[in-house]
């Protein structure tokens, strides 16, 4: 410990003339009003005591009520009293006050400590605080797919279409859904007296059950395992092959697009749009267009001049009416077809026990069967087998193909008159050298042109197509094998009919 001869103070920071004096009257025992008291720099006070007996400094400290904090009063000796050190000091707070040392601000100490030795009374000073529990983070997941929006969308010009509405999320296979993030431990705190102030830690977040999904244990990503639509409902995540609408396709709906198989308990309400990889409509399609990457089946029917329904495979239909129907493989009609236009890249059939197909137009490459073909009052519609369709537009695809390497011959022949008209000598002139080979090179693709041509012919020409009428078919139904045409004049039964090549006519036989 120091001495300290001292007898005048002052005040460390700002301090009113009433609390100096009590401070005097209560820590060093004198009457304040026999203390001369002024006014120094920054708001702080100085006082001369009179003579008094030696005084040794002294510390108060006062804890925040929750043991977090705590405040340091300091006196300084008078008058030949002992003064204490910083070791003093931080011994009286950590041993006497039972106070933590490792919380202690040494920075702050230090410069009070030498303070109170120049005869600074110190009042409320923080010197020590705690710190809380930091508690762990509770697990959460990351969502990689956007939000359902069952709102209509925006054009780029303004205008809304309430048709479209973002009501179905589609993922293929592998894409990431939901990363979850495990929980933290957290970080315990401390108090003041050196206490430990335990942290909980956070729960962990799951995901209940999953279907189409699976684990990519590294990444703790759910990833699709197949390609389909997501349903999460926060707790359990499921990636559907299958899109079900349990109603009709309206305005609650909105159009359908859709990666793999999209099942209509109701209808396709006009103007809607339905596309999937298979789809199957328990309902009525009316005026509504349908694309499948595979398969279509519609069990009541399809009617209305715009609907529009096309399949890479097979078409099914209860019935079909003024409508345009497309199938990359067979077009099946259950109960009847009536004025509707009809494609298909194998075969037509309507061979069910009351099935009639009337009016319109029917196309399709290997055959076209039917139960009852035509009406009494009902004449002048066509039915053509035997060609693929598109061939049309493959031999003038070609053709202009043909047609623009004959220019492109025509520009080389010109070039090459101009160079040789310069040197003739093919080896001294390797400008002309690369022109006749490249014309040479054309040329062979040019005349390879009209035997690509007869390929898409060949290719396009089913080698046995035919039309039936399993029951009747009527006078006045037009049919067209290879482009050759005969319109009946009389009702036939059961009759089968094809092209006789040696004849190059349309004969007939009875079909069995």
């Amino acid at each position: 410990m120091a001495v300290s001869g001292k007898t005048t103070i002052r005040s460390y920071s700002k301090c009113s003339r009433t609390e100096l004096k009590r401070i005097i009257a209560y820590n060093y025992g004198c009457d304040p009003e026999k203390c001369s008291i002024r006014d120094i720099e920054g708001g702080r006070l100085e006082a001369e005591l009179p003579e008094i007996l030696p005084i040794d400094s002294k510390v108060e400290v006062k804890k925040g009520k929750d043991s977090m904090s705590a405040e340091i009063y300091l006196y300084p000796a008078l008058a030949g009293g002992e003064c204490f050190t910083i070791d003093g000091l931080t011994d009286i707070l950590e041993y006497d006050e039972g106070l933590c040392r490792e919380l202690f601000d040494m920075e702050l100490l230090e410069n009070l400590a030498e303070a109170v030795a120049e005869g600074f009374v110190v009042q409320g000073e923080v010197f020590i605080r705690g710190y809380d529990a930091k508690h762990g983070i509770n697990g959460w997941y990351e969502k990689h797919f956007a939000d359902l929006k069952p709102v209509p969308e925006e054009d780029e010009h303004g205008r809304v279409d309430f048709r479209n509405l973002l009501s179905i999320i589609n993922v293929r296979e592998g894409e990431p859904l939901i990363t979850l993030h495990p929980p933290t431990d957290g970080e315990a705190g401390k108090n003041i007296f050196g206490k430990e102030l335990p942290a909980l830690k956070g729960k962990a977040e799951y995901i209940s059950g999953v279907r189409g999904v699976r684990m990519d244990e590294e990444t703790e990503t759910l990833v699709a395992d197949r390609d389909g639509h997501v349903l999460f409902d926060g707790e359990e995540v499921i990636v559907s092959p299958v899109y079900e609408v349990k109603g009709n396709v309206d305005l609650s709906v909105g159009n359908v697009e859709f990666s793999e198989t999209v099942i209509i308990h109701g209808d396709v309400l006009p103007g809607f749009h339905v596309k999937g990889r298979d789809i199957r409509v328990f309902g009525i399609v009316r005026d509504a267009v349908l694309e499948a990457a595979e398969d279509i089946f519609v069990k009541v029917g399809i009617k209305g001049g715009n609907s529009r329904i096309s399949a890479g495979r097979n078409v099914t239909s209860g019935y079909i009416e003024n409508a345009h129907v497309c199938a990359g493989g067979d077009i099946e009609i259950l109960r009847h077809c009536y004025n509707s236009t009809l494609t298909a890249g194998r075969g037509i059939y309507a061979t069910g026990s009351k099935c009639v197909v009337c009016g319109g137009h029917y196309s399709a490459f290997e055959c076209f069967e039917a139960k009852c073909i035509g009406a009494r009052s009902v004449s002048g519609f066509t039915i053509e087998v035997g060609i693929r369709q598109g061939l049309e537009e493959q031999v003038q695809a070609l053709m202009k193909n043909k047609e623009e390497l004959g220019e492109l011959l025509r520009d080389a022949d010109g070039r090459i008159k101009e160079l040789a008209a310069k040197n003739n000598r093919i080896h001294e002139n390797p400008g002309l050298k690369r022109v006749i080979s490249a014309r040479k090179l054309l040329l062979s693709r040019y005349e390879g042109m009209s035997d690509r041509v007869a390929e898409a012919i060949e290719e396009s020409l089913h080698p046995q197509p035919y039309i039936a009428a399993l029951d009747t078919i009527h006078e006045g139904v037009s049919l067209r094998i290879y482009g050759t045409e005969l319109r009946l004049s009389s009702n036939m039964k059961k009759a089968r009919f094809y092209f006789d090549k040696d004849k190059q006519g349309i004969m007939f036989t009875d079909h069995e």
